[in-house]
């Protein structure tokens, strides 16, 4: 992760094919925005190859990112914007903010 909004994918394992610390693939969050960077330490869901990590750009859009772990590729779907209000009360369930807001 950097101030540019990279993520990097870094072999970690002692295998004969690949020396540790090989860089295996990286990708740009924001590209051709303006960048604050990413925001957080990614989740990884090694079941469904998946890495998800946030970005933010200057304008204070916040995005989470969902990548394929293999390759890097953003998945379809994604990124996701963050709503800034969840994101100011970590405590509040927005299930129950949803189901407020309907009539």
């Amino acid at each position: 992760m950097s101030d540019l909004s990279f993520v990097y994918a870094v072999n970690a394992a002692v295998t004969d094919a690949l020396p540790l610390g090989t860089i295996l693939w990286s990708k740009q969050l924001t590209s051709g925005l303006p960048a604050n960077g990413t925001l957080s330490t990614p989740m990884i869901d090694a079941e469904r190859h998946r890495i998800y990590v946030t970005s933010a750009v200057q304008n204070s859009s916040q995005r989470i990112h969902a990548l394929d772990l293999r390759n890097g590729d953003e998945l379809a779907g994604w990124p996701v914007a963050i709503d800034p209000p969840a994101v100011n009360a970590p405590c509040v369930n927005a299930a129950e903010i949803a189901h407020e807001r309907q009539p």
